[in-house]
């Protein structure tokens, strides 16, 4: 069963009855009271237990993580938002006022990278500019799966993602700092 914090802050949730199901299923510490990344880390693990082998499955539940951290800190954002144009959309924007001049902080979340490395590319690539360049950050968060955490993407350097301003292990204390940057 979910704890009553997580449970409170997905009330009004869209989660479908079976990864709802899941995710009753799993041992999640408080949001409020730890590190993102331990709250990130715990899912993961839980992810491998409950959902081994399904990756939309699992894709959903790390998603549902990271907007659970959100809503715990109460951070104003957009999910699934396509900005209107087919090719692309994005699995969180947040628009921030930081000393009066807007920013915007583009997230693009993959269990698995494969080929999805360039996917966030090509969104970063579509939507810096149209957000500007100066005051837009695309975060890549990813699980450990299938990296090398000196920042090589199956064979790729980082090189290889110019438009994207960092890959964020979301098990990782980088994830910690890049949360706080969000809220």
């Amino acid at each position: 069963m979910l704890n009553h914090h997580i449970a409170t802050l997905w009330k009004d949730s869209k989660c479908d009855g079976k990864t709802w199901g899941l995710l009753e299923r799993m041992n999640h510490p408080n949001p409020y009271r730890c590190k993102p990344s331990t709250f990130m880390t715990n899912l993961l693990e839980e992810m491998q237990i409950v959902a081994p082998g399904n990756r939309s499955i699992r894709g959903k539940m790390f998603e549902w993580g990271f907007e659970t951290l959100l809503r715990a800190h109460n951070v104003t954002y957009k999910s699934q938002c396509d900005f209107d144009i087919n090719a692309v959309q994005l699995d969180f924007y947040i628009k921030k006022l930081i000393q009066g001049e807007p920013r915007h902080f583009l997230i693009s979340m993959k269990t698995s990278l494969r080929e999805r490395w360039r996917q966030a590319e090509l969104e970063a690539r579509i939507l810096k500019p149209m957000l500007g360049q100066k005051y837009t950050k695309f975060y890549f968060i990813t699980t450990a799966a299938g990296c090398d955490r000196k920042g090589l993407v199956e064979g790729y350097n980082m090189e290889d993602m110019p438009s994207v301003d960092e890959l964020v292990f979301a098990d990782g204390q980088r994830f910690d700092t890049v949360f706080e940057k969000l809220i």
